[in-house]
C-alpha cells in the first residue's frame, strides 16, 4: 500500500484514501481520523487531498455512516443511499456526481478504533468488490 514514510497525517490519510478506493474499485474516499490527540476535533481527509471542515467532520462522526462504523466497530455495506435510513447526505458541489453505494470500514488498533475508511461510488447497486478490508 503505502510504501513511502511520511511525517505528515494529511498526506498519510490521502494516500491511503485513494489506495484503499482503488482497490476496492470505488470513486472516492473519506477517512474519519479520531486519534488521541484529535479525538474531540475528528478530521477527516478526502481522497481529492481535501481536508474538510471541523463542522463537516463532526456532522459525520455524530450523524454518518462512518460515525455509525465508528460507534459499533463493525464495517457495513450500503449498497442504495437513497432508501438507506443509515446514509446521512451531505450537500455536495453541483458538479460531484451523487453517492449511490457506500461501504465503511474501522480502522482498529488494539481495543482503539483510530478512524474509519469511508469509500463509495456513484453507480447504484454497484457491488463493490469484497476484500479482506471487509472481513471481520
Amino acid at each position: 500500500m503505502v510504501n513511502s514514510g511520511s511525517n505528515d497525517l494529511q498526506q498519510l490519510g490521502v494516500q491511503f484514501a485513494t489506495q484503499v478506493t482503488a482497490m476496492v474499485g470505488g470513486d472516492r474516499a473519506s477517512l474519519l481520523l479520531t486519534l488521541p490527540a484529535t479525538a474531540q476535533m475528528p478530521m477527516l481527509i478526502l481522497s481529492n487531498g481535501a481536508v474538510s471542515s471541523t463542522e463537516r467532520a463532526l456532522a459525520v462522526r455524530d450523524n454518518g455512516l462512518a460515525g455509525l462504523v465508528l460507534r459499533e466497530r463493525r464495517p457495513l455495506i450500503i449498497d442504495e443511499t437513497d432508501t438507506d435510513r443509515r446514509w446521512f447526505s451531505l450537500s455536495a458541489h453541483e458538479y460531484d456526481a451523487p453517492t449511490r453505494c457506500a461501504m465503511a470500514v474501522p480502522l482498529i488498533w488494539g481495543e482503539r478504533v483510530l478512524g474509519v475508511i469511508t469509500v463509495t461510488t456513484t453507480q447504484t447497486h454497484l457491488s463493490l468488490r469484497r476484500s479482506s478490508i471487509c472481513s471481520n
